[in-house]
């Protein structure tokens, strides 16, 4: 069975986040203040008080609370004693921290896939989805395939230590990505291509081959990202 909850703002826009039973609504407010982060709604350095957040969603402040805690878990929110969280702005230094441990996870995962020719399901829609967007345009619909594609190789590679480590990392890599504009622009002429090429080296048990394209394509992200980025 499923319920509808209703998260709304203070200028009556609402957001519907489906609540399977058993999930609370701590979970709710955690996934739609997340949806809203990376999909640049919240502005970088805006304070975000746990009052704030419960007149916006309609929620209770502790509910707030525990959603915050959350997203400053996963990094993509900070919080400064005797200061509001905010979403941060992250340097160089943190992106190439960041997609460092994701290419490492990532490499792992598509080598475990190659040495049994196992294609995900989930990473074949999600590249049907991604060539979709290419040829239409369509960019923040290409971003969204390609965060589910590289989850898809993580999640079915065996090993939920290595899944969960990468789901908090790929937070933080969307976050880099949505902060530099030009990037996702740049993001959407060939990637598509990239993509199918690592799955057809998995397809065929090249795991060599499989490791050295991802290598390649997360590190041309990260460098495209990190140049962008502040230094300091």
């Amino acid at each position: 069975m499923v319920s509808q909850v209703r998260l709304s703002d203070n200028k009556g826009v609402l957001m519907e986040v489906q609540q399977v039973r058993g999930v609370s609504l701590v979970d709710a407010a955690y996934a739609a203040l997340r949806a809203e982060i990376l999909a640049a709604r919240i502005p970088p350095g805006e304070p975000l008080t746990e009052q704030g957040l419960a007149t916006r969603f309609d929620i209770a402040r502790p509910t707030a609370k525990a959603a915050v805690e959350r997203l400053v878990t996963e990094g993509l929110l900070v919080r400064t004693m005797h200061r509001s969280a905010h979403v941060p702005v992250l340097n160089a230094a943190d992106i190439q921290d960041v997609f460092a441990l994701r290419e490492l996870l990532e490499r792992v995962a598509v080598v475990a896939l190659a040495s049994g020719k196992s294609v995900p399901t989930d990473a074949e829609r999600a590249l049907a989805e991604m060539e979709a967007a290419d040829a239409t345009g369509d960019v923040a619909r290409l971003v969204e395939a390609d965060v589910a594609f590289h989850r898809a190789l993580v999640s079915a590679s065996g090993s939920l230590r290595r899944d969960r480590a990468h789901q908090q990392v790929m937070g933080e890599a969307q976050l880099a990505i949505i902060q530099d504009q030009v990037l996702l622009l740049e993001q959407a002429v060939g990637v598509a291509a990239e993509h199918r090429a690592i799955l057809t080296a998995i397809a065929g048990g090249d795991a060599e081959a499989a490791e050295r394209l991802v290598a390649e394509h997360l590190g041309s992200v990260s460098r495209r990202v990190s140049n962008g980025a502040a230094t300091d």
